[in-house]
């Protein structure tokens, strides 16, 4: 089967920088993110805002942290691992009968 070769969405891919900046440095300014991703804050402040749409940030004046959207995300995350640490846990316990 051929491989297929996908175009990256390179604004997708700053988005997440910054998503993954604050998560790095927790309540955090704007300017401050703006200087250690070497962005402009006016782009800064646009994934910011954007990304406070979609619940991953909260912006509280000028200083940024990761919402709840964010925290279900995890959540989501850790119970899958849990769902299968049980199921291969059982599985173990089968094999050594």
């Amino acid at each position: 089967m051929p491989e297929t070769t996908y175009k990256r969405i390179a604004a997708l891919a700053k988005g997440i920088e910054v998503l993954l900046a604050v998560s790095k440095s927790g309540p955090v300014s704007a300017s401050s993110l703006a200087a250690v991703l070497d962005m402009p804050k006016g782009t800064v402040m646009c994934h910011l805002h954007t990304l406070a749409d979609t619940g991953l940030v909260e912006i509280c004046g000028d200083v940024a942290k990761l919402g709840m959207r964010a925290a279900e995300l995890w959540a989501k995350r850790k119970s899958a691992l849990e769902g299968e640490r049980g199921r291969i846990d059982a599985e173990l316990r089968e094999i050594d009968l």
